[in-house]
């Protein structure tokens, strides 16, 4: 049973990308070691076609974050 996925975000500044998605996206986090924080995620779900709105938010550290909003019935 897969429970879980884990994700690295690329970026310039990285102190920049953590505040925004613990103070706006409002992640909750722990810190596991001097700074390297793990978010807890939303529900999410793995597919191979695009049924729904895809958007991209602009980091403050430079990278890209998709945003995916599902337009089909969810598990």
């Amino acid at each position: 049973m897969i429970d879980g996925a884990h994700i690295v975000i690329y970026s310039k500044d990285a102190e920049a990308d953590k505040a925004f998605i613990e103070d706006v996206l409002k992640f909750k986090y722990v810190d596991v070691h001097k700074g390297w924080l793990i978010f807890k995620l939303p529900p999410s779900e793995v597919a191979d076609q695009s049924w729904g709105r895809l958007t991209r938010i602009q980091l403050p550290g430079g990278g890209k974050l998709g945003l995916y909003q599902p337009r089909h019935a969810r598990p």
